[in-house]
């Protein structure tokens, strides 16, 4: 799948990128405007970028995603790639 960000002027091809967890959920609004939680899947490039990608209604929504927001959301929903990425939190 291509996606290119306009604003950056790059392209990105998930057939090319590494798909670190498909264990992640984004938050979406419905066609009436409700916040919906969707399963949704975090690919990084070769070069440290990062896109999210979430199936919402018929098509699949696809977006980059900032380094604090890919560690929250790995955090929350898939610790093991966070360790495994960022190195291994501290017990409480």
């Amino acid at each position: 799948m291509i996606y290119v960000d306009t604003k950056n002027m790059v392209k990105y091809d998930t057939d090319k990128m590494e798909l670190v967890s498909n264990k992640v959920k984004y938050t979406c609004k419905n066609i009436f405007g409700l916040t919906a939680l969707r399963s949704g899947e975090l690919y990084k490039s070769k070069k440290g970028n990062w896109l999210g990608v979430v199936q919402k209604d018929l098509e699949k929504e696809i977006g980059t995603v900032d380094e604090e927001t890919v560690k929250k959301m790995l955090m929350k929903y898939d610790v093991d790639k966070y360790e495994e990425i960022f190195g291994e939190l501290e017990e409480a």
